[in-house]
């Protein structure tokens, strides 16, 4: 629920951008545009510095590689020093679900969803997914068979949380081997 409503909120917030920045007036466009493109800047800016910093001085310590942000240590680069860790220890709570197929299906299909509105056709047979506003506007219909967006069947939809679950138990595994 909780990352169901925060990706709702994500969906919202570029909604409400997209539309409203039409309705405003050229100037108030303009300013925008503006603001926004050094905000950019800043940001590209800041990234930079972090980026050098890096390069210049890398982490001594497996926990300051941790704290890198994203854009230089991918989560999938997480995962893979985990399942490394993992065979190095023997621990065989991946033995029958790998992270690879994890970070390939589990999380792409759930990333394929997310940010965007979910609404139950008519027919309750699937999901129609709408990535912005405007195609959500556009698609009255509610009808699957006419529905010219993205869709996900209602069995895909709970297997990929029967997934999200599995998985899930598999982590709370992992951590009660920390704990201890």
């Amino acid at each position: 629920l909780l990352m169901d409503q925060t990706s709702e909120n994500d969906f919202i917030v570029k909604s409400y951008i997209s539309k409203e920045i039409n309705e405003l007036l050229p100037e108030q466009k303009e300013k925008i545009y503006k603001w926004f493109e050094k905000e950019v800047d800043k940001n590209i800016e800041e990234v930079t510095k972090t980026i050098k910093g890096y390069v210049e001085r890398k982490p001594s310590t497996i926990e300051k590689y941790l704290k890198l942000p994203s854009y230089i240590l991918p989560v999938k680069l997480q995962y893979n020093l985990l399942e490394e860790i993992i065979n190095i220890n023997g621990v065989e709570t991946f033995v029958d679900s790998t992270i690879d197929y994890y970070l390939k299906k589990v999380v792409s299909n759930r990333n394929k969803l997310a940010h965007r509105k979910l609404v139950m056709c008519r027919q309750q047979q699937h999901l129609l997914q709408y990535n912005n506003i405007n195609t959500f506007l556009n698609d009255d219909s509610n009808v699957c068979d006419n529905h010219e967006g993205d869709v996900v069947s209602i069995d895909d939809w709970i297997q990929l949380r029967v997934e999200v679950k599995e998985y899930g138990k598999l982590f709370d595994d992992l951590w009660e081997k920390i704990k201890s």
